[in-house]
């Protein structure tokens, strides 16, 4: 047998085998966490699979060419895993936004827009998921994070050495290969890992709870601290502002307060606006001064708030909270 098809058969095992693992994962462990793992190793087969159809110049069809693409959903998954978000957190925004460069790669795709600006893309994307995904991995040795991290840092460099390759025209077929390889020596790694070891995805499964146990209590004390300490009052408030008075950081604060609230401005406005409604139906003070009184510091966005939160204005808020006199004469 030729040696290049033999290189074919092996990567065509290869690509079985992340099927393989993907189904054997998710049967094995029936946690959250192991279906993130069990996509991871689906989604990569189905990439080695269609460079397997591409080496071999066997032709694709039009309508799996979004398979290339897959790398937009593999490092997400990395992501959420690093981070330890359930997949019902997943499901909400705005950490479903993740997921959005593949959707617009696949719209790309079957447009007629220039392949130049999904090539750029994808190599840019593993990179920011590697910068979001470091803060959670930072610090951490012989955990399941650092596991997790190692994996996407050298999936995301060798798809740039392979992107830097390609432009400037010096990738060759057994580079080609030796990439493809390494890139399968690196997530197969984990994959097998994670099967082999039990006690790997109850990591998983306690990591997850504990941050779901953190998370919990960090918003206990956002929550405790607006209520006792009413910052919001102050129309120069700044997240950078709650971390220093809870001496968190803010990158944390934020992910955290996304979670629950989506952003840090929604959290405020909505103290505001439960400040607001207080002193209307128990103050006679003229509108525009309660916007500032409860923390907003102009009108216009009092009002879209205040709207926005109730589906009145402000006036029309307070008149119907007015109660009409019933007066009985003998």
């Amino acid at each position: 047998m030729p040696a290049n098809e033999l290189i074919l058969l092996l990567f065509s095992l290869g690509a079985f085998q992340g099927v393989l693992l993907s189904v054997l994962l998710k049967v094995k462990y029936r946690r959250s966490q192991s279906g993130y793992l069990s996509l991871i190793s689906l989604f990569f087969a189905l990439l080695l699979a269609f460079y397997v159809a591409y080496w071999a110049k066997l032709g694709t069809p039009t309508y799996l060419l979004w398979v290339q693409y897959l790398t937009f959903l593999i490092a997400p998954l990395f992501y959420f895993l690093i981070r330890g978000i359930s997949i019902q957190q997943a499901t909400k925004w705005p950490t479903i936004l993740h997921l959005l460069p593949f959707l617009v790669a696949v719209f790309v795709l079957y447009m007629p827009i220039s392949p130049m600006f999904l090539f750029l893309l994808q190599p840019l994307h593993l990179v920011i998921c590697v910068v979001l995904s470091f803060p959670f991995a930072r610090g951490r040795r012989d955990n399941v994070r650092r596991w997790l991290f190692i994996p996407l840092l050298a999936y995301a460099l060798l798809f740039v050495l392979y992107s830097i390759m390609v432009a400037t025209k010096t990738l060759t077929l057994e580079f080609d290969y030796l990439i493809a390889v390494a890139s399968c020596f690196f997530i197969y790694a984990l994959l097998i890992k994670s099967y082999l070891q039990p006690q790997f995805i109850s990591q998983l499964s306690t990591e997850e709870k504990l941050s779901t146990y953190i998370s919990e209590t960090v918003l206990s004390q956002i929550e405790r601290h607006f209520k006792d300490c009413k910052p919001y009052l102050n129309g120069e408030y700044r997240l950078n502002d709650l971390s220093n008075d809870l001496s968190l950081k803010p990158y944390q604060l934020s992910e955290i307060i996304n979670q629950k609230y989506d952003g840090f401005n929604k959290l405020l406005n909505d103290y505001r606006i439960r400040e607001s409604i207080y002193l209307l139906k128990n103050t006679n003070e003229k509108v525009i001064d309660i916007a500032h009184l409860s923390g907003f510091n102009n009108k216009v966005s009092f009002y879209k708030s205040f709207k926005r939160a109730t589906g009145k204005t402000p006036l029309e808020w307070r008149n119907s909270q007015k109660r009409p006199v019933n007066i009985s004469i003998d």
